[in-house]
Parts: C-alpha cells; sequence; structure tokens
C-alpha cells in the first residue's frame, strides 16, 4: 500500500551499536594516539556514527581503512637500494 513502510530484514539497532567500538578503542588498536582517531574521523578516512554525544567506529570501517594503506615494496626496488646504504 502506498505510504506504508515494510521494515524487512534490519537489524535492530541495540545489535548494531553493541558491534560498534570507541575512539578509545580504535586508538589501542591501531597503536596510536586519540588525537590521531580524531583528525581520521576529521578528514572522513574513517567512517563514525554519532550516537547522542558518543561517536562510535565500526570495526570493519577500521578494518578498510587499514587495508587501504597497506604498503608493499618492489624486491627488485629493494635490491636497488640494499647497497646505497653504507
Amino acid at each position: 500500500m502506498p505510504g506504508e513502510f515494510m521494515a524487512t530484514n534490519l537489524t535492530p539497532i541495540t545489535e548494531l551499536a553493541s558491534h560498534l567500538i570507541t575512539r578509545e578503542t580504535a586508538a589501542k588498536t591501531l597503536g596510536v594516539g586519540l588525537r590521531t582517531i580524531d583528525r581520521f574521523i576529521q578528514s572522513g578516512d574513517i567512517p563514525f556514527v554519532k550516537l547522542g554525544r558518543s561517536v562510535r567506529i565500526n570495526p570493519s570501517e577500521l578494518s578498510r581503512f587499514c587495508d587501504a594503506r597497506v604498503t608493499r615494496i618492489d624486491p627488485k626496488r629493494r635490491e636497488a637500494n640494499r647497497g646505497t646504504n653504507k
């Protein structure tokens, strides 16, 4: 019917909220300070959920944030640089 809202496959907010972590937990997880987490949140690098005055982070978003920053060193480049640090 028009104008009728049907909620299907929605997860209760209490279940969703129980999986979210605090800024402090995110900072400890990454081994950085709280200010660093705040900067990442303010820049939009780490998405967050605002619940009243509380800021919470979805652990999967924190994982995506880390995955996007994985750096691999090219083995050929490493070999070329090996002899330069004498």
